[in-house]
């Protein structure tokens, strides 16, 4: 990644629920060379516009390369604008411009690089945005690159990671709690000569609401 190349990424969202409540989403790219000199780049996510098919990682000015790259979204198709096509007008919390999010990146080898995507991943689960994947974009620094780990990496856990925090879904409204709070419990009663001492413990659930006592006064 760097002023001349840009690095384009997709995940398989299926698994979250319909209906779910986004409530954090965070890219990690783990970074395993930085080759260059100071400043680092700075560098921003926005979301592609059209479909695009994984590239073989070979420059398009070879032969026998397929898929994407800074021409083409795949093979024999371009892009409507060499770079690629994203979205530069959404508002995702940073202004209409399109800027999902931004972040300038370190200069250390094996180190984990962060963007927060929350808004963009609870625009595609909830279905107001077409899931084509994001576009990361260089828009200051030098002539360095930064290398990272892709999908396919011998190391699992060193491969792209986009963590989802969310709640509700599979039909039921976002973050409702569908289980009652649990009964009293230990519950005693002492008679003295002036009164009654009823003593109990309340359920530790976040929604109880309390506990009522009713006397009755009379004869049962």
């Amino acid at each position: 990644l760097g002023l001349e190349h840009r690095l384009v990424t997709k995940f398989d969202l299926s698994g979250i629920p319909a209906g779910a409540d986004v409530t954090a989403a965070t890219l990690e790219l783990y970074q395993y060379e930085w080759d260059g000199d100071a400043p680092p780049h700075t560098v921003r996510a926005y979301r592609v516009t059209r479909g695009w098919v994984e590239g073989t990682g070979v420059d398009q000015f070879q032969s026998g390369h397929l898929g994407v790259s800074w021409e083409e979204a795949a093979n024999g198709t371009a892009w409507s604008v060499p770079g690629g096509d994203y979205d530069t007008s959404t508002d995702f919390g940073n202004g209409a411009n399109g800027i999902v999010a931004s972040r300038a990146l370190t200069t250390t080898d094996g180190a984990w690089q962060t963007w927060d995507l929350t808004a963009l991943v609870a625009a595609w689960v909830e279905g107001t945005q077409a899931n084509h994947g994001i576009v990361l974009i260089s828009v200051a620094g030098d002539w360095s690159e930064h290398y990272f780990r892709s999908a396919d990496h011998a190391t699992a856990s060193t491969r792209p990671k986009l963590t989802v925090t969310y709640r509700g879904g599979g039909g039921e409204e976002p973050g409702e709690d569908t289980t009652p709070p649990g009964p009293v419990s230990g519950f005693d009663a002492n008679a003295t000569t002036t009164n009654i001492l009823l003593t109990w413990q309340n359920p530790v659930d976040a929604d109880f609401g309390g506990t009522r006592v009713l006397r009755k006064i009379g004869s049962y």
